[in-house]
Parts: C-alpha cells; structure tokens; sequence
C-alpha cells in the first residue's frame, strides 16, 4: 500500500467513524463511491473520466437526497463544490488525474469529520486542561 492509498484509507476510516457517531450522513456517499472505486481499481478496470464522472453525479444526489431529508449545511455544499475540481484533474491527465482527484477526495472525507467536536472530547478525556493552566498563569493567578 502506498502513501497516498494509506492516507485515504485512515480519512475515509475517520469519516465512517464520525457518520456513526454523529449526524454528518453525507459521508456515506462519498464511503459508497470510494468503495465502488476501489472495487473496479482490485478488477483492474481502466480509468475511464466518463465513468468516474458518472460515479461522482450519483454520490451528488445521494448527498442532495439525503440533505433534502435532513438539511444541507455549509459542509454539505463545500463538498458538492468540490466534486467540478476532481472534473477538472480527470481531463488533465496523469499524473494530475491522480493527484488532482486524491487530494479532492481526500479532501471531502476531511470536511465531513466535525474537527471541533473531536478536539472537545479530546480536551474533555485529558486529566487536566491544559489551556486553562496557561490561562492562569497568564493571569498571574498560578505561579
């Protein structure tokens, strides 16, 4: 497994991770699409720009879809806005095609994980805060 395959694999992991625990539905497509891709990349399918684009145009109505159900959000729409640069990589060729649509995928499984909630818990599991140490000592209240 290479680099960039490992990087991939440990987001969308974080992304599978964060739809369980949370209410964040639209990583679903995005895990649903890059397990389709992976699948035909094992069955050495040749990479076809009108396929992946294909593939691309249904994860956007399963997100639409499930944002009608629920509700779109400003997460929702960074990652549709996304979808047009990995276009773009696909018509440039190799190796744009490749690293164009890694970092746009990579991307999209990154917006979908609620970052702010994972620090909380972190911060929340520590034995002490450690920002509040420094607080205080800023205000001359620890010495």
């Amino acid at each position: 497994m290479t680099l960039p395959d490992a990087v991939l694999w440990i987001v969308a992991l974080a992304s599978g991770v964060s739809a369980m625990l949370t209410r964040r539905h639209t990583a679903w497509p995005l895990l649903a699409s890059l397990g389709l891709c992976a699948v035909l990349q094992w069955a050495e399918v040749p990479f076809d720009p009108l396929r992946w684009f294909l593939i691309d145009v249904v994860a956007m109505l399963a997100i639409c879809a499930i944002g009608w159900a629920t509700h779109l959000d400003r997460r929702d729409g960074a990652i549709l806005a996304l979808f047009p640069l990995a276009w773009i990589a696909y018509a440039l060729g190799d190796p744009l095609t490749f690293w164009g649509g890694w970092a746009v995928v990579v991307t999209q499984f990154l917006i979908t994980v609620p970052w702010g909630n994972v620090w909380g818990r972190a911060i929340r599991t520590l034995p002490h805060n450690p920002w509040d140490i420094f607080d205080l000592k800023v205000r001359g209240e620890v010495a």
